[in-house]
This record gives structure tokens, C-alpha cells and sequence, in this order.
């Protein structure tokens, strides 16, 4: 028998607080706060780079509790977001 994990993405696009460590010439998100409540992050699944005009935005997948969160970091002006998440249901 092959067990089914279903998921469900949510766009969110909200400002978030992140703390992060800087070390080994890498940015790795630990924790980020939204709507009161603090998520710490497990594990950075996946991390990358891209542009917005001039300026640069990082994007870090990272697991909380069981579930998937996009962050993002724009250059332009210093700002994180939560872009999506996504939960097992």
C-alpha cells in the first residue's frame, strides 16, 4: 500500500520579521515571526537567487513544524516576506 501525502500551497506575500545568522559567507534564516507567533526554522531545504531590476532578491525554502515556507529577502529595500507555504494536510 503506498501512503498519499496530500499538500495544499497558500500565497501569502506578507511582511515578516526573520532572524538570521551570517557565517561561512552564507545568510541562513533560524526564526521569523508573523501575526505574533514565532516559527523556528528545522532545516533550509533550498536557497537561491534572482533579480528584481537592479536589486537583488533571496529566497530561502525552509521547513517549521512539518511544514514548507518560501522567505524572501529584497535588497532594494531590506525587507523579508513570507511568499508561500506550504502545509500537509
Amino acid at each position: 500500500m503506498v501512503a498519499v501525502c496530500k499538500m495544499r500551497t497558500e500565497v501569502i506575500e506578507e511582511v515578516v520579521k526573520v532572524r538570521a545568522d551570517f557565517g561561512s559567507g552564507e545568510m541562513t534564516p533560524v526564526a521569523f515571526k508573523r501575526k505574533g507567533r514565532i516559527y523556528c526554522v528545522d532545516k533550509v531545504n533550498t536557497r537561491w537567487a534572482d533579480r528584481e531590476g537592479q536589486s537583488v532578491v533571496y529566497y530561502f525554502s525552509v521547513d517549521c513544524g512539518g511544514d514548507t515556507y518560501e522567505l524572501s529577502l529584497r535588497t532594494q529595500d531590506m525587507v523579508w516576506r513570507l511568499e508561500r507555504v506550504v502545509l500537509e494536510e
